[in-house]
């Protein structure tokens, strides 16, 4: 068996995740975080933290970079699920530790903290349990005030304000597709891998989402001049928006 060219992967699999990510990248030829862009339709500034390290990318992002780099999408697949479980854990395990820091009680006998004013003695109201109840009576009316009064705002003042309740936001009436232009000529195959057509540069496609179909590195998209739909090489398209696609 040939060596692991990744040995920080067993110790750490986000290391390695981003070790291998960036091995992808150099095999590319290094394309720059601009071309990046275009090309997955995610920011520059997203592929370059992912690329150097500083942000662990979503599976959708890693998903784009690695068809875009011509990696293997069902070999990725794993290896993202391994790096992000150690970091959740890791995550997990940093914020628990940070939760159990707290400050240390004082000695039992002696208060807390020193009366208003800094007086050591005085002629308290009533013995320190008591003062301690009536202190959180106080406390627990000022926060049940301060909620009505909120209610308060929110359900008759804002509303004879504005004219009315506020109306929840519109949901999209129409399909959310990533809209590409295509740069260079190719084939355009069915899933049985049989060509179908082509997509010349000029030609504009829309995927409804990133699937793959029985492919790893093509995109299942709809030409938009021809209304075709089969699977298109993405490295030879260009991200252009996200768009609402009115069905007709």
């Amino acid at each position: 068996m040939a060596p692991d060219a990744h040995p920080r992967e067993d110790g750490d699999p986000v290391a390695g995740f981003h070790s291998r990510l960036r091995d992808l990248h150099l095999a590319a030829g290094k394309p720059s975080a601009r071309v990046l862009e275009k090309k997955t339709g995610y920011g520059s500034t997203t592929c370059n933290d992912v690329l150097r390290g500083a942000r662990f990318p979503s599976w959708e992002v890693t998903e784009a970079l690695v068809a875009v780099l011509g990696g293997d999408e069902l070999d990725w697949r794993p290896r993202w699920q391994d790096a992000r479980r150690a970091l959740d854990a890791r995550q997990a395990t940093t914020g628990s530790a940070g939760r159990t820091v707290a400050a240390a009680p004082a000695p039992e006998g002696e208060p807390a903290s020193a009366p208003a004013g800094g007086a050591a003695t005085g002629s308290p109201a009533g013995p320190p349990a008591h003062r301690g109840r009536w202190r959180r009576t106080v406390a627990l009316a000022s926060v049940v005030g301060a909620a009505i009064l909120t209610v308060v705002v929110l359900v008759v003042v804002l509303p004879a304000v504005t004219g009315g309740p506020s109306s929840p936001p519109a949901t999209p009436t129409c399909p959310m597709v990533r809209r590409y232009t295509v740069e260079v000529q190719g084939r355009l195959l069915d899933a049985g891998g049989h060509v179908i057509g082509e997509i010349v540069p000029g030609d504009v496609v829309d995927a409804d989402h990133l699937d793959t179909g029985p492919y790893r590195s093509r995109r299942k998209v709809t030409v938009v001049r021809s209304g075709k739909v089969g699977y298109a090489d993405p490295a030879k398209l260009r991200f252009v928006a996200t768009i609402c696609r009115t069905r007709t």
